[in-house]
């Protein structure tokens, strides 16, 4: 592989279960290139009772590994995770590199899930492991008679340097006494996700043989219409509908939902089929009809994809939810076709994601054809994503964890600078360096808040001293439409000016008032006089209502001892938190 740098958190399901003292054993070798074996030992003897420790070892017989993550669920009222990490001869660090590859541990206690993976940094081969003990966790008994079988392998997926999904096998080796482990052993891996729940209801659309279509003809949609449903469900195997160029007639101002195999719901309003109609009705579309694909990739294409963006987006990219392709379009029966790509009116689309992801950190994502990912203004609820598509293409539900070399995860703004980051909100100076300290010019912060809300611009560069191919020009003649930005007084937006506290607090609350119109309440000078700021009076007469809003909508806080600082200057990692914090308002909505 030539990725410089591959960061994978990828997962299949294997469920093992453990008998204290009972190993479920070795294996001796791994067959062949790119096979693998996996066994597990408890340290311990019987039910294990209030108050003892037990550590439980994962063992590993591999060739050609080159990433993978190795999971491990546990009952959290019953087990307290002490400590988990790797120690041997080969993986011998708790966090952080290892003979070219990124180590992360992670436990979370609440979701009882001990994670552990390694990604692969450069060129490699893979590495070769026999009855390697790759990772390590002790718990500690809450309760007495725990049955140690109750810690299980979760999550398990293996990667050679093709990125394909590794075959791999549990050996189970009976103990002396003749004792049977027993447990269950996958013969293939899954998604990882989490299937939806589709209704078992008849389609009386029509499948031929062997083929992944599934088609309606006008009367038979005309009946399914009449009988009030407005959700087709592609059943397993069909990943294509095709339906009558008058579909946008007969539905009559009505949404059509389809529902793929899987779960993907995916809503597409009465003015996108009419848009099809009409791409339909021209001399040369003769017989033409409507074909629509929502084709879900295999795991092995998704996890390509993942790997990929690792590479690209220098990240730890995981994914979590299904991956798909969607294609719209009109087609003649020569097979020639025209495709709708870009949407006046989104489809929304709701899917399930992986219970075990950070859902501050998951989104879906536009894969671009070069393999970046492309952010989409998408929410995480309850298990659910659901999102808005302006166009069709690939996308893929994937957890999106950026670290910098600068940012340690003790800094006070190192959540919102992770969070900005899979939002695309915000990037570092270089792969590996956010520079939080960094103060910010006033073209940075106003080109952030205009990406962050999604502004563009309507006109020319009002500003004298924006240059129309200036990186930020479009960003803030886009400010300045939306009446967040009004400029110097004198035809001058001074963009390279770093900008003041007081400066960014007006923006903060002008960025408020568009997004929220009945929002931040007018507040007089007199009365953000009485601020609990007691610095108020060296702010600019201009600023001293804003500062107050900016307060009072918990947009930007003070610097300590009652100060606002308002001429003081402001940092990235500042105007990173006060552009989450109004996102994050905009989204609540």
């Amino acid at each position: 592989m030539n990725y410089r740098i591959i960061r994978k958190w990828i997962s299949l399901t294997v469920v093992i279960v453990m008998i204290a003292s009972v190993w479920i054993g070795h294996s001796q070798n791994a067959s062949a290139a790119g096979e693998a074996a996996l066994s597990l030992k408890a340290e311990a003897t019987g039910h294990v009772q209030s108050g003892d420790e037990v550590r439980i070892h994962v063992y590993i017989t591999a060739r050609e590994l080159y990433s993978g993550t190795v999971n491990l669920s546990f009952p959290a009222s019953m087990l307290e995770p002490l400590d988990a990490h790797t120690s041997s001869s080969e993986v011998n660090v708790q966090q952080g590199n290892w003979e070219g590859h990124v180590i992360r541990n992670k436990v979370n206690k609440e979701q009882g899930l001990a994670e552990f993976s390694w990604i692969q940094i450069g060129e490699h081969p893979g590495l070769s492991m026999k009855d390697t003990i790759l990772y390590k966790v002790t718990f500690k008994s809450l309760t007495d008679s725990v049955d140690m079988a109750l810690v299980k392998f979760a999550e398990v997926t293996l990667v050679n340097p093709n990125l394909e999904v590794m075959n791999y096998t549990v050996v189970s080796v009976p103990e002396e006494d003749g004792q049977d482990p027993g447990g269950q052993h996958p013969d293939k891996p899954s998604n990882g996700g989490t299937p939806g729940s589709v209704p078992n209801l008849p389609n009386s659309g029509s499948i031929s043989d062997d083929s992944d279509r599934m088609e309606y003809s006008a009367e038979q949609l005309r009946e399914l219409l009449d009988q009030g449903r407005l959700n087709i469900t592609m059943p397993a195997g069909v990943d294509t509908l095709i339906l009558p160029l008058e579909t946008a007639m007969q539905l009559n101002g009505q949404q059509l939902t389809v529902t793929t195999p899987s779960g993907v719901s995916l809503h597409l309003a009465y003015e996108i089929w009419a848009s099809l109609s009409k791409l339909g009705d021209q001399p040369n579309m003769t017989d033409a009809r409507i074909v629509f694909t929502a084709q879900e990739l295999s795991l092995e294409e998704t996890l390509q994809i993942a790997v990929r963006a690792s590479a690209l987006h220098y990240a730890e990219i995981v994914s979590a939810g299904p991956a798909l392709k969607l294609q719209l379009s009109v087609e003649q029966e020569d097979g020639s076709s025209q495709s709708l790509h870009s949407l006046d009116i989104p489809v929304r689309i709701e899917m399930d994601v992986r219970s075990s992801i950070n859902p501050v950190l998951t989104a879906l994502y536009d894969v671009t054809e070069d393999g970046v990912l492309t952010y989409i203004d998408s929410r995480v609820e309850q298990g659910k994503l659901s999102a808005k598509l302006r166009n069709f293409g690939t996308f893929g539900i994937f957890e999106f964890t950026k670290s910098y070399g600068d940012v340690s995860s003790t800094h006070w703004a190192y959540d919102a600078i992770g969070r900005a980051t899979a939002l695309q909100i915000t990037s570092g100076i270089d792969a590996n360096t956010f520079a939080p300290g960094r103060e910010v010019t006033r073209a940075e912060f106003t080109a952030l808040m205009a990406r962050a809300l999604g502004l563009e611009a309507s006109g020319m560069v009002r500003f004298n001293d924006v240059h129309p191919s200036a990186w930020y020009a479009a960003d803030v003649q886009a400010a300045a439409d939306a009446g967040i930005i009004a400029g110097q007084g004198d035809g001058t937006f001074a963009p390279n000016a770093l900008i003041s506290r007081q400066e960014m607090a007006v923006i903060a609350v002008r960025s408020l008032m568009y997004v929220e119109q009945d929002a931040a309440p007018t507040v007089s000078p007199a009365e953000s006089m009485q601020s609990t700021f007691t610095d108020l009076d060296n702010s600019a007469s201009w600023a001293k209502s804003y500062i107050q809003q900016a307060a009072q909508y918990g947009l930007m806080l003070g610097r300590g001892n009652q100060l606002f600082v308002p001429h003081g200057l402001t940092t990235r990692a500042e105007s990173v938190q006060v552009i989450l914090n109004i996102w994050e308002r905009m989204k609540s909505e």
